[in-house]
């Protein structure tokens, strides 16, 4: 094996079908993920589950994942919706990102999460990650100063400033410039390499075919779902992977995997959602054969990603961490 490459599974754990916009969703997904850690099992690979407040504070979903982390060893990390997450003073409808917030509201929301996880679940989350993906330099701030060690929030080659939060508001994060492998963060900076104490695991994404670096930002700058984005992908010259099994083909996940390794990523961090484990539970995924199809999926690429780049299983906090290097002295 590999020890230099990890293999992450890591899964944004949070109410039923929150593709709509719900203040107090159902947890009922988390009763359905049996048969994905089952999957898991099969290849030896331990799930870092990211959970929202709406799931913490559900007894009967807290429970299982408390088993899932006493007897399966998952990691039990922070996934914060800015939406729903307590102290909440925001207009009703908006899927709002973190980052949109002020410094106080974040620290807050983060505040409160992370507590709620303590007492429901009996575990200091040290990893994280923003819902939709937001977060900035505030965010980071506060999470350091929470205990947190690990952040997965950031979508490398990735811009989320054209999607909608707020309305009229600046949308979320801009992830162009962030790599592809692991870094400590610049505190002034989430995309930058850095000698700041919070430590960067990207979400996998990769462009199948590299572009002149002018060209892949202007695209990239459109939105991840945008009309020249696709027109690119179409043309072949080039389109977003994610290493998600919603939107791939096994061929596919394999083929993200192989590049990022390739292009000096040392993670290949698979993601997903707790809700696209039960039938209905989100906008991908209608019947149990669409679910056991999806889970199949996932397990059939991540068997041939162990085979083929010899990575080894890791969660998001057991990921090997440079010594960070000493601030040099005035």
């Amino acid at each position: 094996m590999s020890q230099d490459l990890s293999l992450l599974v890591t899964v944004d754990t949070e109410g039923d079908d929150e593709w709509v916009f719900r203040r107090t969703p159902a947890s009922e997904n988390v009763g359905h993920m049996q048969p994905f850690e089952d999957a898991l099992g099969r290849l030896g690979i331990r799930a870092t589950y990211l959970v929202t407040h709406s799931v913490a504070v559900d007894e009967a979903a807290a429970e299982i994942l408390r088993g899932y982390h006493e007897d399966r060893g998952a990691e039990i990390g922070a996934h914060c919706h800015a939406w729903n997450t307590p102290p909440v003073a925001e207009p009703e409808g908006a899927q709002l990102f973190l980052n949109e917030l002020s410094d106080a509201a974040q620290r807050a929301k983060l505040e409160t999460l992370t507590e709620v996880i303590v007492e429901k679940l009996g575990v200091q989350p040290k990893s994280f990650r923003g819902g939709r993906f937001g977060a900035n330099v505030a965010t980071m701030r506060a999470l350091t100063e929470l205990g947190y060690e690990v952040d997965s929030s950031v979508t490398p080659g990735v811009s989320w400033r054209r999607t909608l939060g707020v309305p009229g508001g600046e949308g979320g994060p801009d992830y162009r410039r962030a790599p592809l492998h692991t870094y400590y963060q610049d505190p002034a900076d989430p995309c930058r390499p850095g000698n700041g104490p919070l430590f960067e695991i990207p979400v996998t994404v990769v462009r199948s075919r590299r572009l002149p670096r002018l060209a892949e930002h202007a695209i990239a700058a459109q939105g991840p779902a945008s009309f020249a984005s696709a027109v690119v992908g179409k043309l072949g010259l080039g389109r977003m992977m994610w290493f998600y099994a919603a939107f791939q083909t096994t061929e596919e996940l394999v083929t993200a995997a192989e590049l990022t390794a390739a292009r000096g990523g040392d993670v290949l961090n698979m993601m997903l959602h707790s809700s696209e484990l039960m039938p209905g539970g989100s906008p991908y995924f209608k019947t149990r054969e669409d679910v056991s199809g999806f889970i199949g999926r996932m397990e059939q690429s991540l068997e041939q990603v162990l085979e083929k780049t010899g990575a080894v299983p890791r969660t998001l906090a057991e990921v090997p961490r440079p010594p960070r290097q000493e601030e040099a002295p005035c």
